[in-house]
C-alpha cells in the first residue's frame, strides 16, 4: 500500500512538472513572438508608401484641393517626409495637381512634373553619397519634364518610386517637385512647386 501511494505521488509530481514545463514553453514562445513583432515595428519605416493610383485617394485629394485651396499636393502627411530604410524597394510617394482653371485633363502629357535636388545642405545625400547615387535612388529622371502617371477629370496624378540599396549611408535629401499645365497654352504654365524630404534610415533587422 505504501509503495502504491509513493508511485501515485511520483506520477502526480511528474504530471505537474510536465504541465509546468508546457506552460513555461508556451509563455516563452508567446513572449518571443511579441518581442519580434515589437522589433519589427521599431525597425519598420516611419512613413507609409503611397500608391497614388489607388482610387480611394481620389475623393480625398479632391477634398484637399477644395478645402485647402492647393493646386499641388505631395501625399506624405504634414511633415512631408519620406522615411525609408536602407534595403527598401519600390517605396512610393504620391503627387497630385489640379489643372489651371479646372480644365479637364485628356492626356498624360497635358500636365507634367519635374524633379530636382536641393544640394544646399552639407548633410544632404548629394554630399554624403554623391549626386549620381542620390539620383539613382529614384526611378524617375531629374531636371526634365515627365508625363503624369494617371489623370481623372482636372486632377493629374504622379508616382515617385524610390529604391534604397541596403548599403546606402544614412542621409537626408530635399526633393523639389514642380507641376506644369499644358492644357491652356502650348508652352505650358507652371501650376505650383512644393518639396518633400527623403530620409534614408539605417537598415533594420527585418
Amino acid at each position: 500500500m505504501v509503495l502504491r501511494k509513493i508511485n501515485l505521488e511520483n506520477k502526480r509530481a511528474a504530471f505537474e512538472m510536465s504541465m509546468s514545463t508546457i506552460i513555461v514553453i508556451v509563455l516563452s514562445v508567446s513572449f518571443l513572438i511579441l518581442g519580434l513583432v515589437l522589433l519589427k515595428n521599431i525597425y519598420g519605416t516611419s512613413s507609409k508608401s503611397i500608391n497614388i493610383l489607388d482610387e480611394k485617394l481620389g475623393s480625398e485629394l479632391q477634398k484637399i484641393f477644395t478645402d485647402e485651396n492647393k493646386n499641388l499636393v505631395i501625399y506624405l502627411g504634414e511633415d512631408k517626409k519620406a522615411s525609408v530604410r536602407a534595403g527598401t524597394t519600390d517605396f512610393g510617394v504620391g503627387v497630385a495637381s489640379q489643372s489651371i482653371n479646372n480644365v479637364r485633363v485628356e492626356d498624360k502629357s497635358k500636365i507634367q512634373y519635374k524633379l530636382s535636388l536641393d544640394e544646399s545642405s552639407p548633410k544632404s545625400c548629394t554630399k554624403v553619397i554623391g549626386k549620381t547615387r542620390t539620383m539613382g535612388l529614384f526611378a524617375q529622371s531629374f531636371d526634365i519634364w515627365l508625363n503624369s502617371t494617371a489623370f481623372d477629370g482636372p486632377v493629374s496624378k504622379f508616382q515617385i518610386r524610390i529604391n534604397v540599396p541596403a548599403s546606402t549611408q544614412v542621409c537626408t535629401q530635399l526633393v523639389e517637385v514642380m507641376a506644369k499645365d499644358f492644357t491652356v497654352v502650348p508652352e505650358g504654365e507652371v501650376i505650383a512647386m512644393d518639396s518633400f524630404t527623403l530620409e534614408v534610415l539605417k537598415k533594420g533587422l527585418f
